[in-house]
């Protein structure tokens, strides 16, 4: 039995990313109410944070849904990801609760796009980094 190799697949990468965003939404609030704010609060609560995720999480969608869809030729992905990635803009103009409640539905709309994008390329007999799926049981 050989060991498949997988690439590092945009898709997953990106869900990670959009999960982080909607935890530390979700999270901040939290701690920085029953801890003594030090510098977990300081870093959680910074807008240099969303800055910091704001750039990775738009490479990663510039990169993954255009090349996906033409592969799967489906119109959600890309159009989940990018009012997603408008409402994590928008967050910023905002702070308090219009900021956290725009980036918990915009990174929930991102992780979702990007688990649609995953399956539709699997479907698609499409592997991680485009690459065709090999056939496990194939020797």
């Amino acid at each position: 039995m050989q060991h498949k190799e997988l690439p590092v697949n945009k898709d997953l990468f990106g869900a990670w990313l959009s999960a982080i965003c909607v935890c530390h939404c979700v999270l901040t609030p939290f701690i920085l109410i029953f801890t003594s704010s030090g510098l977990l609060g300081v870093l959680f609560g910074s807008e240099l944070f969303h800055w910091f995720m704001l750039a990775p999480v738009t490479i990663v969608v510039i990169l993954s849904f255009p090349s996906a869809w033409r592969i799967h030729h489906n119109l959600w992905p890309g159009s989940l990801s990018f009012a997603g990635l408008a409402l994590l803009l928008s967050a910023l103009a905002f702070h308090g609760w219009p900021e956290i409640a725009l980036t918990i539905l915009g990174g929930s709309l991102l992780f979702s796009a990007h688990i649609m994008n995953r399956r539709l390329l699997l479907k698609a007999n499409i592997g991680c980094g485009g690459l065709p799926l090999k056939n496990p049981d194939a020797t």
